[in-house]
């Protein structure tokens, strides 16, 4: 579910998915499972130490800043420049 996931990622609590989301990247913020057999490897992966959990916080509250404000702006300007560009306006 596409809300629960936003907010576990903005709550900084790793996700470990069977399935790619542009949201995840494995070993950064989450754990994406090969099946469904691997959930313990992930999950002891980020609770056993908390290097990990926190190293998964820090990427989560980067990909945030990337997605918000004025990075966010000029993404949203490079991508109206790009539709501009291949419509030839």
């Amino acid at each position: 579910h596409l809300y629960t996931q936003i907010a576990g990622i903005s709550a900084g609590i790793p996700q470990i998915n069977l399935v790619e989301t542009v949201y995840v990247e494995h070993l950064k913020n989450g754990y994406l499972l090969a099946d469904v057999t691997e959930f313990s490897k992930a999950a002891h992966y980020y609770t056993d130490r908390l290097k990990e959990w926190n190293e998964s916080l820090i990427y989560s509250i980067d990909k945030i800043k990337e997605h918000t404000g004025q990075q966010f702006l000029g993404k949203l300007e490079k991508w109206i420049e790009e539709v501009k560009n291949v419509k030839g306006t």
